[in-house]
């Protein structure tokens, strides 16, 4: 879960401790604006897992979050303590086997992972064929990058020369930019190491959302009814115009057929 705000980094490992979940969780379910905004990711995984093969549906790093209360008989796993997980395990090693899901989602998950490949790789396997994969991360845009720069706490480097991740807590290891350097600016040679999965979808969205929910970091924010009506607004805005406003983006995979590698 994201959290904007300035911070120095000698506190940044508050956000890694047991009492940060519940507070988030919280927060999360009390802001109504904040709460509306979450709800309209959640409606994505759902219609994103709609269209998957059947099987179990998996969310990881469920944290703090509410997907499950909106899609009954979802599985959900984190690393974390303090979180309502049904499963505790790590994104890099899940513990299901190779072809038995149906769907796997992730919000703001991606841009944590120490070494996203192997968790992109591990959804290769335990994905059956025609089941989906949907993540909402971070988009590095216009006007996105001076705002992750400015107001929140996680690193942000679109030019950063690889795609892992220095040892870091689960929350306070990020890097905003790595997602959109691996879905955007790396696609080719990601698509190309992930022979069994079809990407479907990078959908950039959006614009200021988020920050206008005040995020994490504060119980304060705009009343709910305003957030449908600024929603709205985003969306009559040209489409084209979403690559250079856009601070979130949806991709979409899709398991192809053939045989899943086992698990080393």
């Amino acid at each position: 879960m994201k959290a904007f705000g300035p911070g120095p980094r000698g506190g940044l490992t508050a956000l890694d401790a047991p009492a940060t979940a519940p507070r988030h969780a919280r927060l999360l379910r009390t802001k109504p604006f904040l709460r509306r905004l979450y709800e309209s990711y959640y409606a994505e995984l759902l219609a994103a897992a709609t269209q998957a093969a059947s099987g179990p549906w998996l969310e990881v790093g469920s944290g703090s979050g509410f997907f499950a209360e909106l899609a009954p008989g979802l599985l959900t796993l984190d690393c974390r303590r303090g979180t309502t997980a049904t499963l505790r395990g790590s994104a890099l090693a899940l513990p299901f086997a190779t072809g038995s899901l149906g769907f796997v989602g992730a919000l703001d998950v991606v841009h944590h992972l120490q070494d996203p490949l192997a968790f992109l790789q591990e959804v290769q396997r335990v994905l059956r064929p025609g089941g989906v994969a949907c993540f909402i991360e971070p988009y590095i845009s216009l006007l996105s990058t001076p705002i992750y720069h400015g107001l929140h706490h996680e690193p942000c480097d679109p030019r950063r020369p690889d795609w892992r991740l220095p040892p870091g807590g689960p929350l306070s290891g990020a890097d905003l930019a790595l997602a959109w350097v691996l879905f955007v600016r790396d696609r080719a040679t990601l698509t190309a190491r992930l022979p069994g999965l079809e990407l479907l979808t990078v959908r950039p969205h959006t614009y200021l959302l988020y920050l206008l929910s005040g995020g994490l970091r504060t119980s304060l924010g705009p009343p709910g009814p305003l957030f449908p009506l600024l929603q709205e607004l985003e969306q009559r805005l040209p489409r084209a115009w979403a690559p250079r406003l856009a601070s979130m983006m949806t991709v979409t995979w899709r398991r192809l057929p053939g045989p899943a590698a086992s698990r080393p």
